[in-house]
């Protein structure tokens, strides 16, 4: 048989039945892996949290997208950290400096 062919004997596809992955009844959870979520609850993803509101006064259901928690903690850092360690310096300067990292 070709590569990648499946065989008769085998249960679960090419990943296995207990490894999760694409098998005769579909997508498998992997064990251990966080579950899905839902929009209406919010995700991280890439460094952004996305989420869905209602608009206030009306009915309507808009996505929001933030800055994740984790992010702007590291971005809040390193700014503060780049401020104690050059005072009384110019904004343009200071700027420039941030910028670079």
């Amino acid at each position: 048989m070709p590569d990648g062919a499946r065989h008769p004997r085998r249960r679960g596809g090419a990943a296995g039945p207990d490894r999760g992955g694409l098998g005769h009844d579909g997508p498998t959870p992997i064990a251990g892996k966080d579950p899905d979520h839902h929009i209406d609850e919010g995700l991280d993803f890439l460094e952004w949290r996305i989420q869905r509101h209602r608009k206030r006064g009306t009915g309507k259901k808009y996505v929001y997208t933030y800055p994740a928690k984790k992010a702007l903690l590291a971005i809040t850092t390193k700014v503060k950290m780049i401020c104690r360690m050059s005072r009384n310096r110019l904004l343009a300067a200071l700027i420039h400096q941030l910028n670079r990292c």
